[in-house]
């Protein structure tokens, strides 16, 4: 097997597990850019749950 094949099945797998730690749904179906696309997507919702956290905690705390 050539290094290219193996290094594009570790970066499939690390991905792979990495949209498993973030709940997405994974088929076998899915390529390597569908899998970071929603990893990508998965990731600006977290941001903006933080975001919208921070926020919430910068107004209650000027409001003291």
């Amino acid at each position: 097997m050539s290094k290219s094949i193996v290094s594009d099945n570790l970066e499939l797998e690390t991905r792979t597990q990495q949209a498993i730690e973030l709940g997405i749904d994974i088929s076998e179906e899915m390529s390597l850019s569908s899998i970071e696309n929603e990893i990508a997507t998965q990731l600006e919702i977290g941001m903006q749950d933080l975001k919208e956290i921070v926020d919430e905690i910068h107004l209650t705390s000027s409001d003291s």
